[in-house]
């Protein structure tokens, strides 16, 4: 019975220890530098950018 519990306790041991690593990586970007996909409104001319950032905003949000 003795054996039982050391393994037992052995085993829960590797359990909680195996949940403490750590392995996802941060990316650390500078801000104010745009790193994402192209986007076409990168290119567009001031009004025009403004209307359809106006349009993206008012379609994310018009259900809130």
């Amino acid at each position: 019975m003795n054996k039982l519990y050391g393994v037992l306790i052995g085993l829960i041991f590797v359990a909680m220890t195996a949940g403490c690593s750590d392995t996802s990586s941060v990316t650390v970007h500078k801000p104010g530098v745009y790193k994402g996909a192209k986007d076409p409104l990168l290119s567009a001319n001031t009004e025009e950018r403004a209307s359809e950032l106006n349009a993206r905003f008012n379609m994310g949000q018009i259900d809130r």
